[in-house]
């Protein structure tokens, strides 16, 4: 009756208004009846403004409906009819009350005096923002692990639960007696997560890349990249939008690689000889985008736990083996089991929550590989599997060095033990790819070289593909993926029993804290490529994110010895398991 009481209340009001302005139409308006109507226009416009602002969402155009400023186009020459390919996006500056490390806190839930082995632990995660404000949604990128520094043993979260009003849980396998203690890293802030997301959607191309062409007496360098409706930047001297005419095209539709670079001016495509990656270039086309404004993102940083109970105190009543009833290393296994963590370290050896790894001895491993070829395609970080095997597969396993021009080892290594007639090859994926200059007679297609195996049960592909495509979207990297998906469909139809096909998810990398290149974008890729390999038959993902998230020795996008051979030993657990 009150809510009805004040409606009508309101409603007479409003007549009485209208009644009023009608009265003014039709006589002469006098000096109150003007203060009134100003009064009338500028509330109007007050409320006007606070729902356009504050509370209505507006929608964006779309990138192709973009246009640069007048102010850009005329510092930069660009035609003003052409559609811009590099939109503005907001900058992190504005968005309101982001979450703030140092006021945000965890602490144990329900802490016991003691656990025993294979009991649970749950940690409650709180994130504020800067007024001290507990946030009202979640999103933000963190990650939990337990660690017992003097046991060199860790473990990341089994799961993490956002519960989408600023609070997490936090829910841990206990895998090891003694005291563990809890850390939560905040890596990026929901706010800076959206934004770093809505970069790689809209500027899918946040690198520069270059290529040389030469005959041997005049040379000319030229920018490329993965699409040639862009703009380039003043390095390209003039030539600023480019018509397809003027650019050479060295895409594959057949493996679903695109590759365009900007026609030299006095030699023809066929001249190209080299490549390279240009992170300066690749840094302006983002500040064109951001109209040049700074953009910082926030240092990952440690949440404080703020409980009474800093420690738990585990006991070992069980073995550890009784907290789950894995499987023996058989291909096709999923990269974790449902809620669980990948594994955990205990004395700096990773211990497989998915199967039943064990460490293997080096007699072990050659009778295993004898007459097997191992063929690694993908980025630096495979690669060192590579360089680990070559190294640690006995004192007959020798790498060729088939060449001594600069750089080629970085993309193309072979190996073979003659003794035991075990060949170890390391291919890099094709474009795009970062890095100094390299000849691009050395730069093959995954999709080729996957074709090229003979397949059968003594063929191993291992295969990765993440860290040069950050600077991509996710639309473009499934482009890429699908082909390699076909290609491994097809080795396995090929030769006597099953190839084995082993992809190495992506790793934590150094904590970047730049627009261009987070831990976030690789994680989603990551995920990305999970989803999309999931259903391919014979095909074993192994979660190295799990495996170098906890890891005491810290984040490096090529991570230590110790983490290579721990990952080495299971890759060649599920080479070397016994199929039924």
């Amino acid at each position: 009756m009150a809510e009805m009481k004040s409606n009508n209340i309101l409603s007479e009001d409003f007549k009485d208004i209208i009644n009023h302005g009608k009265n003014i139409w039709r006589r002469k308006p006098s000096m109150r009846d003007l203060l009134l109507w100003l009064v009338i226009v500028g509330m109007t416009y007050l409320m006007l403004a606070f729902f356009i602002t504050g509370r209505v969402k507006l929608s964006h155009p779309k990138p192709s409906q973009r246009k640069f400023s007048a102010r850009m186009r005329d510092e930069r020459n660009i035609d003003s009819n052409a559609p811009a390919k590099l939109p503005i996006v907001t900058s992190p500056a504005t968005t309101s009350n982001p979450t703030v490390a140092r006021k945000s806190f965890f602490y144990i839930q329900y802490p016991k005096a003691s656990y025993n082995v294979c009991d649970r632990l749950a940690i409650y995660i709180e994130v504020r923002d800067g007024n001290n404000k507990t946030k009202t949604r979640g999103g933000d990128f963190m990650w939990p692990y337990l660690q017992t520094v003097s046991l060199r043993a860790s473990t990341p979260a089994d799961k993490v639960i956002d519960h989408g009003n600023g609070s997490y849980t936090a829910l841990f396998t206990l895998h090891w007696a003694g005291e563990i203690e809890p850390f939560v890293r905040l890596v990026l802030s929901s706010e800076e997560a959206y934004f770093v997301r809505s970069i790689r959607d809209r500027i899918p191309y946040r690198f520069a890349y270059d290529a040389k062409f030469t005959d041997g007496k005049t040379s000319e360098v030229t920018p490329c990249h993965i699409t040639k409706d862009m703009y380039v930047d003043k390095a390209a001297k003039g030539l600023l939008f480019v018509k397809k005419a003027e650019v050479c095209d060295f895409s594959d539709p057949r493996t679903g690689s695109t590759w365009y670079c900007l026609k030299p001016k006095s030699l023809s495509c066929s001249h190209r000889s080299n490549h390279r990656g240009s992170p300066e270039r690749g840094n302006s086309y983002l500040q064109q985008a951001l109209l040049h404004k700074k953009v910082s993102l926030a240092k990952p940083e440690m949440l404080k736990n703020t409980g009474n109970v800093r420690t738990v105190k585990v006991m070992s009543k069980v073995s550890d083996s009784a907290c789950l009833d894995l499987p023996h290393c058989n291909p096709g296994l999923p990269p974790k089991r449902a809620d669980h963590s990948a594994g955990y370290y205990f004395k700096d050896l990773w211990k497989s929550k998915v199967c039943l790894a064990s460490e293997l001895q080096l007699k072990e491993t050659i009778e295993c590989l004898r007459n097997k070829h191992l063929f690694f395609i993908g980025d630096s970080t495979i690669r060192q599997w590579f360089w680990y095997l070559v190294s640690h597969t006995g004192q007959t396993m020798k790498e060729h060095i088939t060449s001594t021009e600069a750089g080629v080892r970085r993309v193309y290594g072979h190996a073979f033990d003659n003794a035991h007639n075990i060949t170890l090859d390391f291919r890099f994926h094709d474009y795009p790819l970062i890095g100094d200059w390299i000849s691009t007679s050395v730069i093959y297609s995954a999709v080729d070289l996957i074709d090229s195996l003979p397949g059968g049960r003594d063929t191993v592909l291992g295969f990765t593909m993440c860290a040069h495509f950050t600077f991509t979207n996710l639309t473009y990297y499934l482009s890429r993926l699908e082909p390699i998906r076909d290609a491994i469909v097809r080795l396995q139809t090929r030769g006597t029993g099953k190839a084995t096909v082993i992809i190495k998810s992506a790793n934590t990398g150094t904590l970047q804290v730049t627009p261009v290149n987070t831990e976030l974008l690789c994680y989603d890729l990551d995920l990305t490529m999970r989803a999309f390999f999931r259903e391919v038959p014979n095909v074993t993902i192994i979660d190295v994110w799990d495996m170098t998230l906890s890891h005491r020795g810290g984040y490096n996008i090529h991570p230590s010895k110790l983490v290579v051979g721990e990952e080495v030993n299971l890759f060649l657990n599920f080479v070397c398991s016994k199929r039924a």
